[in-house]
């Protein structure tokens, strides 16, 4: 338990990224087998069925302290947690004693099946055996509190460093049904056959954003224009009778989006086709956060399936019916895609809607110009004749995103904090002007520079009107631009208002907060 406890500490200092996957290899390569697949099952999710309830170890805590409650109750509201409370108020371990987490995960099992009273013995001789820390640990197991999960892709990475496995591979094993308490490390990473290596994906279209003029890029009549929407880039591998659906880091989602996967059964044998995954709502593609909701999911339910549907929109077929098609025209291609999605005739698999640039760029300008109307992102550009393959990549897509929505605002609150990157950070409440006053529409730090947060500092210090701990109230009187990519209706806020993607543009040191539009301005680019 004292490896584990460590690990999970180290991983709280880190976000995901290298510290994180620098952190499971160091364990991968110290832990026993059967300790490293319970660290991966409980840092996927697969949790042991809760021993007993939280309230309850209270309770025998206090019998085994001799607290009053009164003092636990406040010792409760000190610390804020109730398993590190317990944990922290136990006398020091009476047996000091070394036990592995794969021992102590087969001790709760048994334990979920034993008297009442056996249980408090069991748990009671536990707690005598461990450090504060690890009881801190222990509890949060044995009342199912336990919450900390890892990217699948850094454990992927990790497990791929210390093993040498294949990610796909590894992605297709975790992405199974497996039980912790019979999976061994040989099962796990056993031998890849032929058939799991066909299903893994090939690589992703490279799309790159188009810096230089239209011009560019040649004849515009060789070039094809399609909305850019804010998903999960993805490939469908259909293979076996499996379906597989793979994001660009070697990911496998095809148990969270069940919908997909039965319809494209009907696709033919080993096909893969590459598009980008969104959730639906009122019949247009959902923000960003939706569609990541979808991907964070540890089950999927039917209530999640039908208020936050999935929608698979099919850019590019790769292969067709175990042909590799990559290196013919895209166009061809597209032919397929389109062949695929009208068999299908259902609106969780759609193809892309591709038009002609024509004789001149200008259509496509007027295109990225009411790319917002569309709730699209930008535009992606298409050469009709293009072909890749992992050898040879000719067709590049090129993006251009469109110009975000702008309004002028004042600040109300100011929040401080500290940034591990930059050091002082700074939270700002933006404004406008309603019937009753100024009301708070959105909140953000991003975009904020240097200068800026000098200047927030000293507006801070010589006009705050109230604190709130670290949020100060301000006298409304900065004035900035702010900039957003949607505007949505929300019941949630007391604006009926939430931008997306919010960031601070520049301040408008001239302008005067008498002079900004209403909120009632702004709540008609709802969309």
């Amino acid at each position: 338990m004292k490896q584990f406890n460590e690990l999970i500490r180290q991983l709280e200092q880190h976000a995901e990224g290298e510290g994180r996957v620098s952190t499971l290899v160091g364990y991968f390569n110290s832990a026993s087998d059967q300790d490293t697949i319970w660290a991966i099952a409980l840092l996927t999710g697969k949790r042991p069925k809760r021993v007993v309830t939280i309230n309850q170890l209270s309770i025998w805590a206090i019998e085994k302290t001799g607290f009053p409650v009164w003092l636990f109750k406040e010792s409760q509201q000190q610390v804020g947690d109730l398993a590190e409370t317990i944990a922290r108020l136990l006398p020091p371990p009476a047996a000091r004693e070394e036990i592995p987490l794969a021992e102590w995960i087969r001790s709760m099992i048994s334990w979920q099946a034993s008297a009442f009273e056996e249980q408090q013995e069991c748990i009671a001789l536990a707690w005598d055996q461990l450090e504060a820390d690890e009881r801190y640990l222990l509890n949060k197991l044995l009342s199912g509190g336990f919450r900390l999960r890892v990217s699948t892709v850094d454990l992927i990475r990790a497990l791929q460093e210390v093993t040498g496995v294949p990610d796909h591979i590894l992605a297709i094993r975790l992405a199974e049904k497996w039980d912790p308490q019979i999976m061994t490390m040989n099962r796990l990473m056993r031998t890849t056959t032929l058939e799991v290596d066909l299903a893994q994906p090939l690589s992703f279209h490279l799309i790159q954003t188009l810096k230089n003029p239209w011009s560019s890029l040649g004849n515009p009549a060789d070039w094809w224009m399609e909305d850019q929407w804010e998903g999960i880039p993805i490939q469908l591998v259909r293979q076996d009778e499996t379906i597989y659906l793979w994001t660009v880091e070697h990911q496998m989602v095809t148990s969270l989006f069940p919908e997909i996967e039965e319809v494209c059964k009907q696709i033919p044998e080993q096909t893969v086709l590459e598009g980008i995954l969104l959730v639906m709502e009122n019949d247009r593609p959902a923000t960003q956060d939706q569609i990541q909701y979808r991907m964070d999911c540890q089950r999927v339910t039917k209530k999640i399936m039908h208020d936050k549907p999935a929608c698979f929109i099919v850019h590019d077929c790769l292969v067709w019916k175990g042909k590799n098609i990559q290196l013919i025209p895209y166009l061809q291609r597209l032919q397929h895609v389109e062949s695929i999605c009208t068999s299908l005739d259902t609106p969780v698999i759609q193809c892309t809607h591709v038009k002609e640039v024509g004789s001149d760029w200008a259509s496509a300008e007027d295109h990225l110009a009411t790319a917002r109307e569309r709730h699209a992102s930008g535009i992606i550009l298409k050469h009709r004749n293009g072909h890749h393959s992992d050898e040879e990549i000719s067709d590049v897509w090129w993006t251009m995103k469109a110009e975000p929505f702008q309004f002028d605002m004042v600040v109300l609150y100011v929040e401080s904090g500290y940034n591990r990157l930059s050091g002082a950070d700074y939270e700002l409440t933006f404004g406008l002007w309603d019937a009753t006053g100024f009301i708070p529409v959105t909140k953000t730090g991003h975009g904020l520079s240097t200068e800026d947060m000098d200047r927030v500092k000293a507006h801070v210090k010589e006009h705050t009107v109230e604190r709130f701990g670290p949020v100060r109230q301000v006298v409304p009187q900065l004035v900035f631009t702010v900039q957003f990519d949607r505007v949505l209706g929300s019941f949630r806020h007391k604006s009926g208002i939430t931008l997306l993607d919010s960031r601070i543009c520049e301040w408008k040191a001239a302008k005067d907060v008498a002079d900004l539009l209403p909120l009632s301005e702004l709540k008609k680019w709802i969309k």
